[in-house]
């Protein structure tokens, strides 16, 4: 089992300030090529090893599958967002239909009652009129 060489063993401005002299001093302490949270693209592996070859491929493989995974969680909350949408759409909808038919309903029996209304008193002129004519006609008498 080989040691790791871990970067946080270092002071910070030897980290940052070059790979080559990161890399020699942790081949040089632990004669192991390991060396982690470094840009894997300038690490080369020491013959016989391919660590950061498949550092290098699993990486790759992660971003890639990360990205199927991004992909299809935007497309989910699309295919979401669109379904809410028409949702809301047929309620709105719906709503209004209700309301329309409730309007509807009620001014259709404001006009009956209307309706009943002006017949009510077309039949009570009538009425009246068809009195007023019978108390003429029986105050008339006709000469025989």
């Amino acid at each position: 089992m080989e040691p790791t060489c871990f970067p946080n063993q270092f002071a910070n401005d030897t980290f940052f300030g070059g790979l080559k002299s990161l890399k020699k001093k942790c081949l040089i302490k632990y004669k192991v090529n390991l060396i982690y949270n470094a840009n894997v693209k300038q690490l080369v592996d020491v013959p016989g090893h391919e660590y950061f070859s498949y550092l290098g491929q699993k990486t790759q493989m992660e971003a890639a599958n990360q990205a199927k995974i991004d992909v299809a969680e935007a497309k989910m909350k699309g295919e979401i967002g669109a379904k809410l949408q028409e949702g809301k759409t047929l309620q709105n909808a719906s709503k209004i239909d209700a309301e329309t038919k409730i309007i509807s309903t009620q001014r259709q029996e404001e006009d009956k009652k209307e309706e009943i209304k002006v017949r009510t008193d077309v039949k009570v002129y009538e009425n009246q009129k068809a009195a007023e004519v019978a108390e003429a006609n029986a105050g008339y008498v006709l000469p025989i």
